[in-house]
């Protein structure tokens, strides 16, 4: 499991950019330098030359747009849902049976709301559901099936991350600044979440 992969670029990302979260900056901003530390990681990987980290790709195997639900339009006709995550590492359709690594979400969030249980926050409910729904794509990303997301499935990745930027509950009502304090993680592999590997890391002051 590529793990180390993704530490290695969130640890980079906090420790190298920390002025990023001391100013707020956008989660856009944020996934965009992550993307830069990840695919750092994976060119010095032998295990993952030819991959590539890609922000917000929404196409599957021959240009078909991801999608990870079923529903039911107007005429009682299943269509897929149009769904991708912020940041893949994977093989563009071209690595074979190993085609999909890392999946990852991120959120910022405030530390009372991000991540608790709704019974630890039942003051902000849209909050919750907005990184459930977030939950929800990793935990079916990772599940198992075809790696070229046949159809537009979008599975099989080895490892999915929900990164969430914490800022306090001053920053989050002051308009100049929204100071990040720490970074909470979360994994997920198999469809399920890795119970136990939560991580907090604290963001450092800017060099």
């Amino acid at each position: 499991m590529p793990r180390h992969l993704i530490d290695a670029a969130i640890n980079t990302l906090i420790h190298e950019n920390s002025v990023l979260f001391h100013h707020g900056l956008h989660e856009q901003t944020l996934v965009g330098r992550l993307s830069c530390c990840l695919q750092t990681a994976a060119i010095e990987d032998e295990d993952l030359q030819g991959y590539y980290a890609d922000v917000e790709y929404n196409r599957a195997k021959d240009g078909v747009y991801k999608g990870i639900q079923a529903a039911a339009d107007n005429n009682n006709e299943q269509r897929r849902q149009r769904v991708f995550v912020d940041l893949v590492l994977h093989g563009r359709g071209l690595r074979g049976n190993r085609e999909n690594i890392i999946c990852c979400e991120m959120k910022k969030r405030s530390i009372k709301t991000a991540w608790i249980t709704p019974e630890q926050a039942a003051t902000d409910i849209f909050r919750i559901e907005s990184i459930a729904y977030d939950q929800e794509k990793l935990l079916t990303f990772t599940s198992d099936g075809n790696p070229h997301n046949v159809g537009g499935d979008v599975v099989g990745y080895e490892i999915g991350v929900l990164i969430v930027p914490r800022y306090d509950s001053e920053g989050e009502r002051n308009d100049l600044v929204s100071r990040i304090q720490e970074v909470f993680v979360r994994y997920y592999a198999q469809g399920a979440v890795l119970e136990g590997q939560d991580r907090i890391i604290g963001v450092p002051a800017p060099l």
